[in-house]
Parts: C-alpha cells; structure tokens; sequence
C-alpha cells in the first residue's frame, strides 16, 4: 500500500464556506438521524396495541422495501467489482469520496471491501425492516388520531383506478418548468452517483442509480418527511385547524428535507430553490391527498429531471 498526496491550489475562502456546508449539513444529517429513530419508537411503542390492525399491510410495505434495498445493495457490489477488473480506481476515489487525497491500494483490498460493505447491507436490511414497519404502524395510528388518510393502502382498499394521475402530472410539469426556469438563470453543476458510473457505461451501477433516484429515495423521503414527520407535528399541535401551524407542519420537515440534498448538485444553494417548492407542494397534497401520491409525483418528478438534465 502506498499513499499520494495530490496538489492542488486551492481558494481558501471557497475552502471555508465548503467547510462551514458540510458542518451544517452533518448536523442536520445527525438531527435528522436522531428524530427518526427517535419519532419511530415512541409513536410506534404509544401505539402498538392499536396499530396491530396495520401490522398485515405494513408487513407487506415493508418486504418491498427490502426488495428494493436488496437489489440495491446485489448492484452496488457487482458495480464495484466490475470496476475493481477494470482498474478504473478513479471511480473508486469517486465513490469513496476521496478528493484531495488518493489512496492506491491493490485489487483484493477493493473486492474485500466491497464484499463488506454488501454483508452490512444485508445487516441493514434487518434494522430497515424493523424501523419501517415501526413508522408505518405509528404514522398510520397518528395519521387516524388527526384525521388525515396517511397510506390509503392501509386505510382503505388501494386501487390504481382511484389515484389523480391528473393531479401527478400537472404537479411534475408544473416543478418541472420551476426547475428549467432557475436552471436557466442559474447554471447547474451535477454532482450525482450516475456521474461515476456512465463513463465506463458500468450497467450495475447505472441501475442502482437509477433505482436509488427514481424508487428508493422518493419511497423513503416522503414515508419520513410526509408521511411521520408532519403527521407528528400536527399531533404535536392538537389537530390544528390555524392555517399557520398547518403551514408550519410543511415548512420545518420541508427545510430538513431540501437541506439534506446538498451536494446533489455542486452548488446547493441553486438546489435548495430548485426543491424547496417541491417539498412544500409534497406536503399539501400529502395533507389533502394521501402519501402514495406523493411518492407518485416524487418518483415522477425524479424521472422528468432525468431527461430534463439532458436537455438542459
């Protein structure tokens, strides 16, 4: 093993302020961290005795989870050893977001630790099942407590017929031409997983890319920051029929989830524009409608941005 240290100048008032962003970002990141597992077991322990009921459908919600996160964690290992055969350690730096010091180790370090970080995957999907049916069984006891649908799938009878695919697209179109507006007075600079994969065309990877920003992270953000987060929140201020503390119930899960896609792009502060409408529509139609339409126009929303990066 040998370590090289690369030279590069460096503004150091950038330096400063990039610094400062990753600080708030982790403490969000850990904030963040810290109310889901916290919300999560105490909603889900007030409830339990009630929340019994949901136990069968959120049982089924969850196994697609771990599907997903499976299939996931199957494509991230078999990405990472196709590029350890092909000696592409650039995009290995990449991944392990290494920017100003490069590593090199030998081939068998890599395919070690890639096998590793795949047998924790298969740890984690343990802990997510435990943690995702706690949140489902809660969020939907809060949801009955004041009185919004929550998962209509657990509430009532799902049907594909019911959902205002109206409702999807107008919203997706509408975000869409907020995100080419302020991506045209404001020139992005993409920071995302996929630009590690495509230059190789590494299909694995571009799979998990794919499933990570057009399933996994719409399923996952709006199970937390609409569906538990705000339900939370409204219960915390007792069914408020104040049109601000309804709005106050969007805005602060809101601000937490727009923070926390810094460095989606390079400069944040064009994303933070770019999402935070998203996020405050998310949550009226979640308070309106219910999360599956939410987790409908996310995944739609992500999959438009897709194209929309290629156009733009």
């Amino acid at each position: 093993m040998s370590i090289i240290i690369v030279k590069k100048e460096v503004n150091m008032d950038f330096l400063l302020f990039d610094l400062l962003i990753q600080l708030l970002v982790l403490f969000v990141f850990l904030a963040d961290f810290i109310l889901l597992i916290t919300f999560t077991s105490v909603y889900f322990g007030v409830t339990r005795k009630h929340s019994v009921k949901f136990k069968a459908k959120a049982s089924r919600i969850t196994w697609i989870i771990l599907f997903i996160l499976l299939i996931n964690a199957i494509l991230f290992l078999a990405g990472g050893l196709c590029l350890v055969q092909t000696g592409d350690i650039q995009n290995l730096y990449e991944i392990m977001e290494l920017e100003y010091i490069f590593v090199m180790f030998d081939d068998s370090f890599f395919n070690i630790m890639f096998i590793f970080i795949f047998i924790f995957s298969l740890i984690g999907l343990v802990l997510n099942y435990l943690l995702y049916q706690g949140l489902i069984r809660g969020a939907q006891s809060l949801s009955h407590a004041i009185g919004t649908t929550g998962f209509s799938y657990i509430r009532r009878k799902f049907s594909f017929k019911k959902i205002d695919w109206k409702l999807i697209i107008i919203t997706t179109l509408v975000c869409q031409i907020w995100t080419i507006i302020i991506f045209s007075l404001f020139e992005p600079i993409a920071n995302l997983d996929m630009n590690i994969a495509l230059p190789d065309f590494n299909i694995f990877l571009i799979l998990y890319s794919l499933i990570t920003i057009c399933i996994w992270a719409p399923i996952k953000e709006e199970l937390i920051y609409r569906f538990l987060y705000i339900n939370v929140l409204l219960k915390w201020f007792g069914k408020p029929k104040s049109k601000f503390l309804i709005g106050l119930a969007f805005v602060i899960p809101t601000i937490i989830w727009t923070l926390l896609h810094t460095y989606s792009l390079q400069n944040s502060i064009v994303k933070y524009i770019q999402v935070l409408p998203l996020g405050l529509i998310l949550s009226y139609i979640y308070y309106k409608k219910d999360v599956e339409h939410c987790i409908f126009i996310h995944m739609a929303f992500n999959i438009s941005s897709l194209f929309v990066a290629l156009l733009i």
